[in-house]
This record gives structure tokens, C-alpha cells and sequence, in this order.
């Protein structure tokens, strides 16, 4: 059984059952105890919590991720990160996903669904970019289509970290290698567009009712994403529209630059392509770096129409022929520069040879020992490289921002050498160094008073990254900037990924609770139902001796009355009964003395106690006894009633 089912997490979520199953995380249906409505529970696997640089990259996108407010995205509802455990609380919703709506269908999509489906995923696009939030995970299975037709997109931010496994963790890439973006499989930076091309493959699948690109294995599909071009769409399903194939190719576009800039660019050519299906676009990547756009309109099917494509049909063919010598003149001069910069290429390629060292063949210069300068500062190899015989040495320097290595150290050189066994280079060789910059240093940027949103603006704007939490603040406006932690104006050193907590006013009631009174009740379920209903919970229970009864609370802490976060814990000590005390048997009678030598002495009854004592005294003695010191060792067994009248 999963050890946590059952569990509570924070004293708030309580984990019901297991849902969903993923590369990193799990995702488990749970309820909001505070609440009291179901929630969705994705819990980071045990096994990645010691990843350091994992758990990090969790916390800060997560956080990130919780700015987010859009109708087509999951809601996030809280995030917590501990040693042991880290979760997100999302909102739950009932559905399937579009991959698992693609599968059932066996067969493309309708056009129709198509756009319905892509520009809904478009318009959270373009929220999440807003707030300079990039999926890089688009795919269909984070796309979950609700009963209603509406989409909600799914795992926000997580797609970083599933990244960050392509190259060591074959498996773990399968499952979205067929949609990332050839920068993404070239592990360079990606923008905005990375998410646009996802986009774009995802029409593809739902217009052809298959992926673009496929094979046996991941690393294979992530060179075709680079390298390969897809088949264009109309020859897979003829029956596409050719706008809407336009759209998706030109998403699908290799180059960056030639994509897509923005999410509601996109929207507004599929919205054209919604007034009007039989538009055409016709981007046109010859007349420059930017796509240009003929936007074209199918005849109708009305007699004028038919007469003037009839009138039309008899010129056609002259344009055609006009057209082409138009194209075979521009294609001349393309060509012929082409070979030009070839030819130009080459000399400066001949000439490097020829006095690069790293050609044996060629060059005229003696040969010295390179040193290794790998660790020394700069300056140190700028004195160096002043010397004979370095002082032929062509030094070339790239600055890189890396807190490992103090500021002007050297990182790294190439050609490499070694200080034991110097490589031999020509004198004219090119060293080319990388050298430290330090550690990059933001300053964090004042933003209190701002609103909420301002401020995420504002510290993403820096390169840090936001976490905006409630605060209790009475007297101020709901929503504005109170401060930020750390304080501002204080330097950040290597900022990239750095949390900048935005505290952000609310109502003080929505967040603190007044602890009630539970000393006195008799059980700790009691005290428990007593706490909840204010918003609290049992913490530890401890055990105190008392003579109250059993079970019983007899202390508290907080204690009564006092303040505390919703959701806080209350500790308590309940009795444990004293046991009666144990009573002591009596000690046994000492033993007589043995006699041995003489006779017993026989003791004075007239002076002396008896030995031992009438167990049974007469509760109201004779105030004048006179005892028989001698008693009758055979007394009358009928005596005479009246004592004073004894038989002779």
C-alpha cells in the first residue's frame, strides 16, 4: 500500500488515493480539510528529493507558477517545499486528456475541434508568457478537455526539470521529445517560441492523426526535430484546409524567427481562418528574414464568380510562364552570390591554414610549449603571454558568469596543455581563454506599495524570481505591496533562480485564528473536532500524571485565547491516573525463645502484661479485677447462676 495514502499533509491536505503517475512527481486526489473541497496533490518522488538541483528549480518554478490566474490553466493553490516532502496543491478536475481524445478518435480531427482546442490552448499561452512564465512541455497529455469542450492546461514550470534529463535519462525524454522545439534538442535557451512550435506539432498530430516525427528511439526523434523536415500536411490528409496547414507549418518552422512571435499573433490568423476557411496565407521565406504574408480568398460558386474564373483560366497560363522567368531571374543573382560567398569562405579557410598552427602542414613559425594557464588570473597571463616565447601568441578572451570561480580567473583554455607535458604549438598558435566575470550582482528592486502583479512584473524583470505571500496587514488595501524578503536595495549575487518573497496585504481574519479552550474535555477526538471547527488541529500529545480521569486535557499550549495561523497546531497533555498506592502486609509473630538450660520462668500476673494481648478486650472492663492468680484448671462446667451464692 502507498505509505502516503492516509497522510496529512501540513495539518491541511489529506491524501485519499493515487491518481496519476509521471516521470518525477505523482499525483494523488486529496481534500482541503480547512476547505472541505477536493484537491489535486502532485508529490515530487522520494527518490529525486536529494537532487539538489531538482528540488531547487521544484520550489522556484512552482512558486513561480502560482501567479498564474486563466481559466484554461490548472489552478494552483498552494506550494510547499521541506526536507521530506514536496508538493503542489492544484485545482481537481474530472476529464480525459486531448492525447487520450486523440487515440479514441482513431482518426484526424475536424478542423473545427482543431481550432477550438488550439486556441484555447493559445489564450493561456499567452497569459503564462505575460507573467514570463514558459511551459516547454507542451503536449497533449497535459491538456485536459473538461465535459463542457474546455481545455485546462496542466504542469506548468515542471517541463524545466524533465528537461534537464533528456540527455542523461533516455526514458524520461520519450514522453515529450516528439514535441520539443529543435532548440530545446539542441539544449541551447529557449524563448516563448519553443512553446509555439510545441504548439504547432500538436496540430499537426490532431489535423494528420500522426506525429511528424517518429522512431525507434528518443535521441533518433530529437535529431529529426533539428534536422528534418515534416511532411507538409495536405499531403498526409488532403481534406486540411490549407490556411489552417499554414498555420501549423509555419508554427512548425525550424528557425526561431521565422515561427510565430507571440501566442496572439497566432490567435489572430487562426481568428481570420475562423471568419473565413478558405483563406490562404502563403508565407513566403524567400523575400527576407521575416515571413511575409499574401492573403488570398477562394473564388465563390456564383456565376459572376464562375465567369470571371473562366475569363481568368485564358490568362493563366501566360502568368504562369511570365511568373516563372520571373523566378528563374531572381533564382540567377541568389546563385550566383551563393557562389561568391563560397568562394570567399574558402580563401579565409586556405588562409587560417595557413598560418594556424593547429595545421601541421602548414606555417612557417618554430614551435614553443603552451602553457597552461587554466586557474591564473588574467592579468598574470596577459604578463605571461608578454614574454618570449609566448609573446607570439594570439590570446582571444570570452567573458562567462560562473560563481564558481572568482572574478578575471581563467576557466578553461583551447588547445589545452598540462604544466608536466606541454603540447608543442606553433608560435603564431590562437589561445583562446574563457574567463570569468564573477558572480553576476541584482539589486533588489523597491516595490512595495506597488500592486501584487507589478511587483512579479518587476522582480522577473531582474532575473529573480517572484513568490508573492499573503500577509495579514489590517488598515492596508487588500493586494498591495507591504515589502519583500530580502529587504530592498540588497545585492543578489548570482540572482538567476534566486526567490524574492513579495508580501502581499490581506485580511487579517482570513489568516489568523483565536485558539479555543480544550482543557477540561475528556478526549483528544473531542479536542480535535473542537480545534478543526476553529480552523486548528491537534499537534503532540503528551501524557502528564493527574487524578483527573484518564484521557482527560488537563493543559494546553497555546493557551486559551491567544492567536495563532490558520491551520496551526495546538499541543496538548492528558492525564494519566496515579495507581493507589500498594499496602504492605504485616510483619509475622517473632518466634519464643528455645529453652535448653533451665525452666521457663513463670511470669507475675498480678505485675506483669500478658504476652500477648486479648484480641478481643472487653470493651467496658471491671474498674476492680480481681483476677485468680491461680485459676482452676478444671472449671465447673454448670456453674451456679448466682455468684454470690457459690455451691460448697
Amino acid at each position: 500500500m502507498d505509505k502516503l495514502i492516509g497522510v496529512r499533509l501540513d495539518g491541511r491536505y489529506l491524501v485519499e488515493q493515487l491518481i496519476g503517475e509521471g516521470g518525477m512527481a505523482d499525483v494523488y486526489r486529496g481534500e482541503d480539510l480547512l476547505d472541505h473541497h477536493p484537491v489535486a496533490i502532485k508529490i515530487l518522488r522520494e527518490e529525486f528529493n536529494h537532487n539538489e538541483e531538482l528540488v531547487r528549480r521544484f520550489t522556484n518554478e512552482s512558486r513561480a507558477i502560482s501567479v498564474l490566474n486563466h481559466p484554461n490553466i490548472v489552478k494552483v493553490f498552494d506550494v510547499s517545499v521541506d526536507e521530506r516532502l514536496h508538493y503542489i496543491v492544484m485545482e481537481l478536475i474530472s476529464g480525459i486528456t486531448l492525447k487520450e481524445y486523440i487515440e479514441q478518435r482513431g482518426e484526424p480531427l475536424t478542423y473545427k475541434e482543431v481550432v477550438h482546442f488550439t486556441s484555447q490552448v493559445l489564450y493561456a499561452l499567452q497569459h503564462a508568457h505575460d507573467k514570463g512564465i514558459i511551459h516547454r512541455d507542451i503536449k497533449p497529455q497535459n491538456i485536459m478537455i473538461l465535459e463542457d469542450g474546455s481545455i485546462k492546461m496542466m504542469d506548468f514550470g515542471i517541463a524545466r526539470l524533465a528537461r534537464s534529463e533528456i540527455h542523461t535519462a533516455e526514458e524520461q525524454a520519450i514522453g515529450s521529445v516528439h514535441y520539443i522545439s529543435p532548440e530545446q534538442a539542441q539544449g541551447i535557451d529557449t524563448d516563448l517560441r519553443a512553446d509555439i512550435y510545441s504548439v504547432g506539432i500538436m496540430m499537426y498530430e490532431m489535423l494528420s492523426g500522426q506525429l511528424p516525427f517518429e522512431d525507434d528511439n528518443a535521441v533518433a526523434i530529437a535529431v529529426k526535430q533539428i534536422s528534418d523536415e515534416a511532411v507538409p500536411l495536405q499531403k498526409v490528409n488532403p481534406s486540411v484546409p490549407q490556411g489552417l496547414a499554414e498555420v501549423a507549418m509555419r508554427a512548425m518552422n525550424k528557425n526561431p524567427r521565422h515561427r510565430y512571435q507571440s501566442s496572439l499573433e497566432m490567435l489572430r490568423d487562426i481568428e481570420e481562418f475562423k471568419r473565413n476557411p478558405s483563406i490562404k496565407f502563403e508565407y513566403d521565406y524567400l523575400s527576407g528574414d521575416e515571413p511575409a504574408r499574401h492573403v488570398g480568398k477562394a473564388m465563390g460558386n456564383s456565376a459572376y464568380g464562375q465567369n470571371r474564373a473562366g475569363a481568368k483560366a485564358r490568362k493563366s497560363s501566360h502568368r504562369e510562364r511570365k511568373r516563372r522567368r520571373k523566378k528563374i531571374g531572381l533564382l540567377v543573382p541568389i546563385f550566383l552570390g551563393l557562389t561568391i560567398a563560397m568562394l570567399g569562405i574558402c580563401s579565409l579557410y586556405a588562409w587560417d591554414l595557413l598560418q594556424n598552427s593547429a595545421n601541421p602542414l602548414f606555417g612557417e613559425y618554430e614551435e614553443i610549449p603552451l602553457p597552461n594557464v587554466v586557474g591564473m588570473q588574467y592579468s598574470d597571463v596577459e604578463k605571461l603571454c608578454q614574454k618570449p616565447p609566448n609573446n607570439y601568441l594570439r590570446v582571444k578572451v570570452t567573458e562567462e558568469d560562473n560563481p564558481s570561480y572568482p572574478e578575471g580567473t581563467v576557466i578553461s583554455q583551447s588547445p589545452t596543455s598540462s604544466e608536466n607535458d606541454p603540447k608543442m604549438v606553433k608560435a603564431n598558435q590562437t589561445l583562446y581563454l574563457t574567463v570569468s566575470s564573477g558572480v553576476k550582482t541584482v539589486i533588489i528592486p523597491e516595490v512595495k506599495g506597488l500592486d501584487s502583479h507589478d511587483a512579479i512584473r518587476a522582480v522577473l524583470a531582474e532575473g529573480l524570481m517572484p513568490y508573492a505571500k499573503a500577509v495579514p496587514a489590517e488598515g492596508q488595501t487588500v493586494g498591495m505591496v507591504l515589502g519583500t524578503q530580502p529587504e530592498a536595495g540588497t545585492p543578489v549575487k548570482n540572482a538567476p533562480g534566486f526567490v524574492v518573497t513579495i508580501l502581499v496585504a490581506s485580511r487579517m481574519g482570513d489568516y489568523e485564528r483565536t485558539v479555543p479552550n480544550v482543557e477540561g474535555v475528556a478526549t483528544v477526538e473531542e479536542a480535535q473536532q473542537i480545534l478543526e471547527a476553529a480552523g486548528l488541529q491537534v499537534g503532540q500529545v503528551k501524557e502528564l500524571d493527574s487524578t483527573e480521569p484518564a484521557g482527560t486535557i488537563i493543559k494546553q499550549y497555546p493557551a486559551p485565547g491567544s492567536v495563532t495561523m490558520v491551520g496551526g497546531e495546538v499541543h496538548v497533555y492528558i492525564s494519566r491516573t496515579i495507581p493507589p498506592p500498594v499496602e504492605e502486609p504485616p510483619p509475622p509473630p517473632a518466634p519464643p525463645p528455645s529453652g535448653g538450660g533451665g525452666s521457663k520462668p513463670k511470669p507475675d500476673s498480678s505485675t506483669s502484661d500478658p504476652i500477648i494481648p486479648d484480641p478481643d478486650p472487653d470493651p467496658d472492663p471491671d474498674p476492680d479485677p480481681d483476677p485468680d492468680p491461680d485459676p482452676d484448671p478444671d472449671p465447673d462446667p454448670d456453674p451456679d447462676p448466682d455468684p454470690t451464692n457459690p455451691t460448697p
